[in-house]
C-alpha cells in the first residue's frame, strides 16, 4: 500500500479504501483467519470486534464464553455468544487470538470498533472512500481545520466525545460512525422545548468547532448508560448522516478531533436521505 499525505500535518499515513454500505456507514475489508470480511466501521461499538451469527458460523470460530450487550441507555439486550479468532488483520496490524462478540441478528456483517485504532491516529473520508491511519504521536494545530479536544471516557476507552452546542447550549456530542442519524437525549428535547414527533426531534443549530448542521429529525434515544462517570452527560450523538459531509480526523495521541475545512466538504451532498444538511 503506497503512502497518502493527507493535510493532517504533512506526515505519511496508510491508506485503507473504505465502501459506504448499509446504513450509510463506511465499510471495511479485513482478514480473520487468512478469510476476507467486509464489515462496518463502527465508532459506538466499544467492545472491539463484534460479528454477526451468520459471519460467526461461516467462519467456523469456536464458542469461548457469552457477553452480556447493553444499549446507550445502559439497558440490558441479552446475553450472546462469544467466539475465537487464531488471528486479525486490520489496518495494517496483525492481532492474535482474538475476542469476537457475536450479535443479535444478521442485519449487517459483523462491526469494527475503535479498540483496534487506540494509540493511533486516523481520518475518514466519506466521498472519496479512504481511511487512513498514522502510528505517530506527533501533533501539529491544524491550520486549515477545527481541532476539538477529545473528551477522555476512561470507562469506555476509544469513545469519542468532544464539546458542541444545540442551540447555543453547550452539550457532550457522541460521534459514532455505526449510527445512521442523529440522536438526542429526551431530556434535552424537553429542555430546551423542541418540536418533536414520534419519529424524531428537530434540531436547528448543532453545532461542531465552526460548523453548524441543522437536523429535520433526530432520533430520541437515552445516553444515560455510556454517561456514567463524566462530568457531564453525553445529550446527542452524530451519526454518518452528519460526519459524511466533511473529512474528520481522531489523533487519539493528541486526544483531538479534527474537522477539516475545503472547498469539496462545504458542499451538500448530492443526494442528502436523513434530512440532515450542513449550514456554511
Amino acid at each position: 500500500m503506497r503512502p497518502w499525505r493527507t493535510p493532517f500535518d504533512g506526515m505519511p499515513q496508510r491508506r485503507f479504501p473504505i465502501r459506504i454500505g448499509a446504513y450509510g456507514a463506511p465499510y471495511l475489508r479485513i482478514s480473520i483467519n487468512d478469510r476476507p470480511v467486509e464489515l462496518m466501521l463502527d465508532t459506538g461499538n466499544l467492545t472491539g470486534l463484534s460479528l454477526s451469527p451468520a459471519t460467526a458460523r461461516r467462519l467456523k470460530l469456536p464458542r469461548v464464553g457469552e457477553w452480556t450487550s447493553y444499549g446507550s441507555d445502559g439497558q440490558t439486550r441479552g446475553r450472546f455468544p462469544v467466539v475465537r479468532a487464531e488471528r486479525v488483520e486490520i489496518l495494517g496490524a496483525t492481532f492474535t487470538d482474538q475476542r469476537c462478540y457475536v450479535l443479535d441478528n444478521d442485519r449487517i456483517p459483523g462491526l469494527i470498533g475503535p479498540r483496534y485504532l487506540l494509540n493511533r491516529r486516523f481520518t475518514v473520508d466519506y466521498r472519496a472512500g479512504w481511511l487512513a491511519v498514522a502510528d505517530s504521536a506527533a501533533w501539529v494545530a491544524p491550520a486549515d481545520g477545527d481541532a476539538l479536544p477529545l473528551i477522555p471516557v476512561t470507562r469506555l476507552p476509544g469513545m469519542i466525545v468532544v464539546e458542541g452546542s444545540v442551540n447555543e447550549r453547550p452539550v457532550l456530542v457522541q460521534l459514532d460512525t455505526g449510527k445512521s442519524r442523529a440522536c438526542i437525549d429526551p431530556s434535552l428535547v424537553a429542555e430546551l422545548g423542541l418540536a418533536a414527533d414520534p419519529r424524531g426531534a428537530a434540531i436547528d443549530r448543532l453545532t461542531l468547532g465552526t460548523r453548524t448542521f441543522t437536523i429535520a429529525s433526530a432520533k430520541i434515544v437515552s445516553f444515560a448508560g455510556i454517561s456514567e462517570g463524566l462530568a457531564a452527560p453525553i445529550l446527542v450523538g452524530v451519526g454518518s448522516d452528519v460526519l459524511s459531509q466533511f473529512t474528520w480526523s481522531v489523533d487519539y495521541p493528541a486526544e483531538r478531533f479534527v474537522l477539516w475545512r475545503d472547498a469539496r466538504n462545504a458542499q451538500k451532498p448530492e443526494t442528502p436521505t436523513t434530512g440532515t444538511r450542513a449550514r456554511p
